[in-house]
Formats: structure tokens, C-alpha cells, sequence
């Protein structure tokens, strides 16, 4: 695997109404992310659109 998930951080923020109701991070398991939410989070009943944020790159390089 070219990207083992120990190598970075896998993090979802559900959105309700276009507002950001919270956000959570994966943990890495073996080669791949495990994500696991609380039944008691406080979630409101609805349609979430779910926004998943993962790096790309370790290091940003600048050229002028």
C-alpha cells in the first residue's frame, strides 16, 4: 500500500443546514481507517452531508 493510514489522519466533519455540526478523526487500523462514533453524540435527527479532509502532501513546497 502506497499510503498506509499510520502515515496520516483521516478527519469526516458532518454538516447539517450548511452549518458544521462537529468533527471526528479516524484511527489508523492496520493499512486502513477506523472510524467509530459515539451512539450518544447529540447528533440532532436529519440529513448530514459528511466532508472527509485528508493530506495529500507531508510538506509544502514554495517556488518563486
Amino acid at each position: 500500500m502506497d499510503y498506509p493510514a499510520s502515515e496520516w489522519t483521516l478527519t469526516y466533519y458532518p454538516r447539517k443546514d450548511g452549518a458544521t455540526a462537529t468533527s471526528f478523526s479516524a484511527t489508523a487500523d492496520g493499512d486502513t481507517h477506523l472510524v467509530t462514533v459515539a451512539a450518544a453524540t447529540g447528533y440532532a435527527a436529519g440529513v448530514y452531508d459528511i466532508i472527509a479532509i485528508y493530506p495529500v502532501f507531508t510538506q509544502i513546497i514554495a517556488k518563486s
